[in-house]
């Protein structure tokens, strides 16, 4: 493993609007992420609330009403020497949405196995306080080279991946049933004011073993598969500790 897109995916997000993306991004600011604006070739850090309807205004791009594009660097302030983190909220011309976060980690050129639990960590948080303005059909955080939610998925309102974290909507409860979310295996699940489930599967984003990492696999995926859903699952992760000591040793020499 050379690097890791730590990823935040919300789909077909409820009526995407320019006040919507404002209070998005408003929070976003509360979480204490650095919000970055190119202004005159160079990137300006958002230093107030009221300065983000000009930062939506400036990086939202549009070649029809029905399809559009916001994309600006948006990174925890608190993860000092991370900054490779970027929002994108994208609406396409067949009428599906999706809003992703995610930062890249390196582990090959440099060591940032450090930032890999606290990045996720303040993903999960960010993803709780939006949930409740972007009203996704589905969310989760995981991966992203690994697992990505397909427009046809959430027609069809399919479940193909269980994710380190995951947001289903009302709707997902209406097919598959509360029981069948709630007994799922994981460490944390609740019924959100909606109606909509949030589960998570381990306290981590990273395992401390293998073993404890396929346990954790094999007794989601034997689970869903038991209720007819055939899903995929990745985490919790482990990293490969011997190519960062590679890694660091190259750094000292």
């Amino acid at each position: 493993m050379r690097d890791l897109l730590i990823d935040l995916q919300f789909s077909q997000c409820k009526d995407l609007n320019k006040d919507r993306l404002r209070r998005a991004a408003e929070i976003l600011f509360d979480q204490k992420f650095t919000l970055l604006q190119k202004v005159s070739g160079a990137m300006r850090t958002i230093q107030e609330k009221t300065e983000i309807s000009d930062l939506i205004e400036k990086h939202l791009t549009a070649s029809s009403v029905d399809k559009w594009a916001l994309r600006f660097r948006a990174y925890p302030s608190y993860l000092d020497g991370f900054t490779n983190s970027n929002l994108e909220i994208v609406q396409l011309g067949s009428g599906y949405n999706r809003l992703r976060i995610g930062g890249l980690i390196d582990f090959e050129i440099v060591n940032q196995r450090e930032y890999v639990e606290p990045y996720a960590q303040a993903l999960r948080e960010l993803a709780v306080a939006l949930y409740p303005l972007m009203h996704p059909e589905i969310g989760l955080i995981d991966n992203g080279n690994k697992v990505e939610v397909s427009e046809k998925s959430v027609e069809r309102k399919a479940i193909t991946s269980i994710g380190w974290v995951n947001f289903w909507a009302p709707s997902y409860v209406e097919r598959y049933g509360k029981r069948f979310f709630l007994e799922m295996p994981g460490d944390g699940k609740q019924v959100l004011t909606d109606g909509g489930i949030y589960h998570q599967l381990w306290p981590t984003f990273m395992a401390e073993t293998v073993k404890q990492a396929k346990e954790v696999h094999t007794s989601v995926i034997d689970y869903c598969g038991e209720h007819g859903v055939k899903v995929k699952c990745y985490a919790p992760y482990i990293i490969p500790t011997h190519k960062l000591r590679l890694v660091d040793e190259e750094r000292r020499r």
